[in-house]
């Protein structure tokens, strides 16, 4: 999921030889151009169109990798369980996996997947649940953050209405708990060296593993 390819860049300008792939064609595009601005002909930064759900694609990726990146996307291909799978066939032996994924928080996760499906269903539905939530997300949850962290809004690179519609808008939506993306990947022979564990918060929990053999 190279997005817009700001990680990509990240990774090329500290070394590294970089592969990035996403399925939405507009975001490779923005990969390649990024790709352009800074290292033009650059053979060492490869941007491709493809699908983590695409077996045959990940076929020609498994083992190559030292480190493999995926932050915040798994969880929005519509079938996280599948891209869980294919991804940890790419690191090599001895190689890291670093991803997010959202927290499952039971009743409220399942209530934020019914809401971000309805959000992408219809015109009428979208500007009723932006409407309803807006109050919550653009006066309430500032204003906490203000009191409490005196500031206004951590900087995630993108103002507060961009932030608030790519949450509310942000479908396939799927969660999981922490000890079951730990289980699924220890089955696989990986082994845990770093986790964020946000316990019962709104957010994405953070793995680093190491495939071990």
């Amino acid at each position: 999921g190279s997005g817009s390819g700001a990680h990509s860049l990240s990774a090329r300008i500290f070394g590294f030889n970089v592969y990035s792939f996403d399925y939405d064609i507009e975001s490779v595009n923005a990969s390649k151009a990024l790709r352009e601005r800074f290292y033009k002909e650059d053979e060492n930064w490869v941007v491709k169109q493809g699908s983590i759900l695409d077996s045959n694609f990940i076929n020609i990726l498994i083992n190559k990798f030292d480190i493999v990146y995926s932050w915040g996307v798994l969880h929005h291909t519509g079938n996280m369980m599948l891209s869980l799978k294919n991804i940890a066939k790419i690191p090599k032996k001895g190689g890291y996996l670093i991803i997010s994924i959202y927290n499952d928080q039971g009743f409220k996760s399942k209530y934020w997947k019914i809401i971000k499906k309805l959000y992408n269903s219809n015109f009428v539905a979208r500007y009723a649940i932006i409407t309803l939530h807006a109050p919550y997300f653009l006066i309430l949850i500032p204003l906490i953050k203000f009191l409490i962290e005196k500031k206004f809004y951590i900087n995630r690179g993108m103002n507060l209405w961009t932030d608030y519609l790519d949450w509310i808008g942000g479908y396939p939506f799927e969660v999981a708990k922490t000890n079951k993306i730990v289980k699924f990947f220890e089955e696989r022979k990986y082994k845990l060296v770093y986790l964020n564990n946000i316990k019962n918060r709104l957010g994405c929990n953070e793995f680093i593993f190491k495939k071990i053999s």
